[in-house]
C-alpha cells in the first residue's frame, strides 16, 4: 500500500478517535438531555448541539478561552455576546430550566437592578420593555422578568454569589409553575413565587450581554430545557466532574500518526 494511502487512513483513524473523545466530553459535561431544546458547548463555535438548529454567532469581539469542559465563551465587556436568532423554543409557556457554568473575572459591583454580569436573556430594550435575563448584580444572582407582557417587573430569587476570580460554578434557574428557583453548584440557593406572566420576547437570545450590561468572564455549557429538571438532575449537572481533555490539533495529529504507524506495522509484519 502506498504511503499516501497509509497517511490518509491514519488521519481518518485519528479524526474518528477525536470524534469519539468529543462525544465522551459532551456526555460528561451534559449528563441530562431529556427536554433539551438548545445547547451551546462553546467548543470553538457557537453551534447548537441539541440538534434543534439554534446556532449562534460571536458579536463584538467575543472569543473562546479555557472552559470547565474544553473551551468556553470568553467576554471582556464592550457589548460582546453570543447572539442566537429568536425562536419559539425560548418563549417559555410553562416550566423550564437553564443551566450553565460561569467564571466571573471581576468582583461584585453595581446593584441588583444594575447588574455587573449577564449570563443569558432576551430583551427588546431598556426600561419597561419585554425581557427576561439571568444576571448577577450587587453580589446577588437573580432572574429578571419585565415589561408589558409580564404585567410588571421583578428580580426573582435573589441569591448571594461572590465567587473568586478563577472559580468555576454551575448555575441554574428553574421555573416550576409560578415558582422560580436559583441553584448554585447543584444546591437550591433561593426561590420565589411570582404572579407575573412570562414575556414572549421578540428579540435575539444573547449570552454574555443584555440591555447595555455586559460580562467580564467565561460562560460554558449553556443548556436550555423545556421542562423543570428535578433537584437530582440539577445536582448531576453540577457534579459532572472535571473536564475530558479537549482534542485539539496536536492531539488529532498524534492520533493520526499513531493510526499511520499501526497500519504501517501491520503492512510489513506478517501475522
Amino acid at each position: 500500500m502506498s504511503l499516501s494511502r497509509l497517511i490518509g487512513r491514519g488521519v481518518i483513524a485519528g479524526l474518528a478517535a477525536g470524534s469519539l473523545l468529543l462525544a465522551a466530553q459532551t456526555a460528561q459535561a451534559l449528563p441530562v438531555t431529556s427536554g433539551l431544546v438548545a445547547y451551546w458547548s462553546g467548543d470553538d463555535n457557537a453551534d447548537d448541539g441539541s440538534g434543534n438548529g439554534h446556532h449562534g454567532s460571536l458579536v463584538g469581539g467575543a472569543g473562546y478561552g479555557a472552559g470547565q469542559f474544553g473551551q468556553a465563551f470568553e467576554f471582556t465587556g464592550g457589548g460582546q455576546s453570543v447572539t442566537v436568532p429568536d425562536s419559539n423554543d425560548f418563549h417559555f409557556a410553562g416550566n423550564f430550566t437553564i443551566n450553565l457554568w460561569a467564571q466571573i473575572h471581576d468582583g461584585p459591583s453595581g446593584s441588583v437592578g444594575g447588574p455587573d454580569t449577564v449570563f443569558i436573556g432576551q430583551d427588546v430594550g431598556s426600561g419597561y420593555q419585554d425581557k427576561w435575563v439571568f444576571v448577577r448584580g450587587g453580589g446577588k444572582l437573580s432572574f429578571h422578568i419585565n415589561g408589558p407582557q409580564a404585567g410588571g417587573s421583578e428580580f426573582l430569587a435573589l441569591a448571594d454569589f461572590t465567587p473568586g476570580a478563577s472559580e468555576w460554578h454551575n448555575l441554574t434557574v428553574r421555573r416550576v409553575g409560578n415558582d422560580y428557583g436559583i441553584f448554585i453548584d447543584g444546591l437550591l440557593a433561593a426561590s420565589q413565587t411570582s404572579g407575573l406572566n412570562f414575556p414572549n420576547v421578540a428579540a435575539a437570545l444573547l449570552i454574555g450581554h443584555a440591555e447595555g450590561f455586559q460580562t467580564d468572564g467565561l460562560i460554558d455549557e449553556v443548556a436550555i430545557f423545556d421542562r423543570a429538571l428535578t433537584s437530582e438532575e440539577i445536582a448531576a449537572l453540577a457534579q459532572a466532574g472535571s473536564a475530558v481533555p479537549e482534542p485539539g490539533s496536536g492531539f488529532l495529529l498524534a492520533m493520526a500518526l499513531a493510526g499511520l504507524l499501526r497500519r504501517r506495522h501491520s503492512a510489513v509484519i506478517p501475522r
